[in-house]
C-alpha cells in the first residue's frame, strides 16, 4: 500500500511539473502593414491583450511591410490566444526639418568597457504613421489570436 501510495505522488508530480514546465502556449502571428496602399517598412506592432492579466507581442515589419509576432518569454514566435488592441508606429529621428535621418553609425569607443558616458543631446523624433494608431483609446486596429495560424492585414489611412 505504501508502495502504490509513493506512485500515486510520483505520477501527480510529474503531471504537475510537466504541465508547469510547458511554457507559455502560443500560436503563430504573421501580417503586413500599409499606409495609404503602400507597405510600411520599421513600424512597430505592438499587440496588447485586452485582459489584465493578458501578455503582449510584439513585432517589427521588414521592407516590405511583413511582420511576424515574438511574446516575451516563449519558445517560439507567436502570441498568447485572445483579443488584442493593435498599435502600429513608426518614429525615426528627423531633422529639425522633420526629415528622416539615417541611423548613427556605432563607434569603437562605444563598446569600450573603460568608455566614460557624456551627455548626449537626444535627436528629434517623428512618428512617420497618424498618431491614432499609436494611441490606445483611439485606435480602430483589433484582432482576436485563434487556437490556430493566424494572419493580419492592417490597412492605415489618413
Amino acid at each position: 500500500m505504501k508502495t502504490l501510495t509513493t506512485i500515486t505522488i510520483l505520477i501527480v508530480t510529474i503531471t504537475i511539473i510537466s504541465g508547469c514546465a510547458g511554457g507559455i502556449h502560443v500560436f503563430t502571428v504573421t501580417g503586413e502593414v500599409y499606409y495609404n496602399g503602400q507597405p510600411v517598412d520599421n513600424a512597430l506592432v505592438q499587440f496588447v491583450q485586452t485582459t489584465p492579466d493578458g501578455r503582449g507581442a510584439f513585432a517589427s515589419t521588414d521592407k516590405d511591410g511583413k511582420f511576424v509576432v515574438a511574446t516575451q518569454g516563449a519558445e517560439k514566435s507567436g502570441a498568447v490566444p485572445g483579443d488584442y488592441i493593435v498599435l502600429i508606429s513608426k518614429i525615426l529621428n528627423v531633422d529639425k526639418n522633420g526629415k528622416e535621418l539615417p541611423p548613427p553609425e556605432p563607434k569603437e569607443e562605444d563598446y569600450s568597457p573603460y568608455a566614460v558616458a557624456e551627455p548626449v543631446e537626444l535627436p528629434l523624433t517623428k512618428n512617420f504613421l497618424p498618431e491614432k494608431y499609436n494611441d490606445r483609446d483611439a485606435t480602430d486596429l483589433k484582432a482576436t489570436v485563434e487556437r490556430k495560424a493566424n494572419h493580419f492585414r492592417f490597412e492605415l489611412k489618413d
